[in-house]
């Protein structure tokens, strides 16, 4: 009896070890996605660079046009004052026989790096065709459309809890306005995300996948390629 349960025992320490080697490979792989991430966006800031030499003068004046700061003294209500150019993948164990477990988890660790660690030449082809859609996605939004949607992504970076109200008073327009924005921007595959509180209370996101992909400013010059 006492050798069963020291089997069951080295099971547990085997899976216990085995999950951590997991978790670490998973962090690994973030870490790599992150770092193509960042060398992604690096590249297309270059792109937009070489090819846009005054976006930044361009990009400060849209900017301008969204900071709070710069609309408090106005009272027109029309919307064109606002208008701008621009903007644990489940893990397959070894069979355990009756008699003991299988110990050579160097073979797992291996054979698990090979199933997480995806190609690099398909994450940077994944990450290019990501790219053309986005520039796609932003080209088809209007002015208005990307006015609405830069607030919400300034307002969060800001730390508000970005909501209907909160919108309409920033942007003087009513919340129906609002919302028919939001509905047309999701309708052209911008990844804006609802979260509802309380069965009542809508909260506005930006995806984070977007967020991790290009700023706010890539995003205003990617609409100017």
């Amino acid at each position: 009896m006492d050798q069963v349960k020291e089997a069951f025992q080295k099971v547990k320490e085997d899976i216990t070890l085995l999950k951590q080697e997991i978790s670490s490979i998973h962090k690994e792989l973030d870490e790599i996605q992150n770092s193509i991430l960042v060398l992604f966006s690096v590249k297309t800031n270059s792109n937009i660079l070489e090819k846009n030499p005054n976006f930044k003068q361009t990009n400060r004046q849209t900017l301008r046009q969204i900071n709070p700061t710069h609309s408090s003294n106005s009272t027109d209500t029309s919307t064109d004052k606002y208008q701008f150019q621009g903007l644990k993948s489940q893990n397959t164990l070894n069979s355990i026989g009756n008699k003991g477990v299988s110990t050579d988890r160097q073979t797992n660790q291996q054979t698990d790096r090979q199933g997480y660690l995806p190609n690099t030449s398909l994450i940077l082809d994944q990450l290019d065709a990501l790219k053309k859609e986005t520039i796609i996605q932003f080209k088809h939004l209007t002015n208005q459309e990307m006015l609405v949607f830069s607030l919400i992504y300034q307002l969060e970076d800001q730390g508000f809890l970005v909501d209907y109200p909160l919108l309409s008073s920033k942007l003087n327009l009513s919340e129906s306005s609002i919302r028919d924005y939001i509905q047309r921007i999701i309708a052209k595959g911008i990844s804006l995300e609802k979260e509802k509180i309380n069965n009542k209370k809508v909260l506005l996101h930006i995806s984070q996948n977007l967020k991790k992909l290009a700023s706010l400013d890539t995003l205003i010059k990617l609409r100017e390629i």
